[in-house]
């Protein structure tokens, strides 16, 4: 995470990263960012300018679920084809081969 970080900085924006860990179902990683997108606005120590939640897309029966709650909720919800690592790589590293997700 402290690589996106730093490449998030790089690009002139100020940016807290935090990962939250709840496991691989998209619902149960929107409804965690909820809570804690509530708590943050409950409480005089933090608050977000904005949420946003990366999941693989796999064959969870719960993404549509957790894509309407985002929806609802007002909610970046990035859903990633391959390992979010591959993606990162792809976004933030200066490559010229070819990359696949193995």
């Amino acid at each position: 995470m402290e690589g996106l970080n730093r490449h998030l900085r790089s690009k002139g924006a100020t940016v807290v990263v935090k990962p939250i860990a709840v496991g691989k179902d998209p619902l149960k990683v929107v409804q965690k960012c909820v809570e804690k997108r509530d708590e943050a606005l409950h409480s005089d120590k933090e608050d977000y300018d904005d949420c946003v939640c990366l999941v693989d897309v796999d064959e969870h029966q719960s993404l549509p679920a957790a894509i309407q709650l985002a929806e609802r909720e007002g909610i970046q919800l990035l859903i990633s084809n391959l390992k979010f690592e591959v993606w990162l790589r792809w976004h933030a590293e200066d490559k010229r081969a070819a990359l696949g997700s193995a």
